[in-house]
């Protein structure tokens, strides 16, 4: 997984506004987002990445006061590519739920957007 390229990285925590549409698309709304504007100096390994991230998300987490039950993620790249993905927090929650591992559902679910 290249990480090298990545300059910047949004959560956001959303509410569902919409059914998915024929394009498999939705409208959400975001309640918060917190964004990681990666630095040059900034260890662009899995371990980095996957510590940052949930930080983000705890935090995000801890500070909501609305009623959300989505995360978004935008992750862009040096040529100003964005790669943009949302998940319920419910399958969020089962990923690290039926994990056999310890592992971070949203560095997970990073890694499914990457490859997406």
């Amino acid at each position: 997984m290249n990480l090298n390229k990545i300059t910047s990285i949004k959560l956001s925590l959303m509410k569902k506004d919409s059914d998915v549409n024929n394009d498999g698309k939705a409208n959400y709304l975001k309640e918060i987002t917190g964004t990681l504007v990666v630095p040059e100096d900034f260890p662009k390994n899995e371990e980095a990445f996957s510590q940052i991230l949930t930080q983000i998300y705890e935090s995000l987490l801890e500070e909501n006061n609305n009623s959300v039950d989505s995360l978004g993620i935008w992750i862009e790249f040096e040529d100003s590519t964005i790669l943009e993905n949302a998940i319920s927090l419910d399958t969020l929650n089962n990923i690290k739920e039926y994990s056999k591992e310890d592992m971070s559902p949203v560095f997970e679910f990073f890694k499914i957007t990457l490859v997406d």
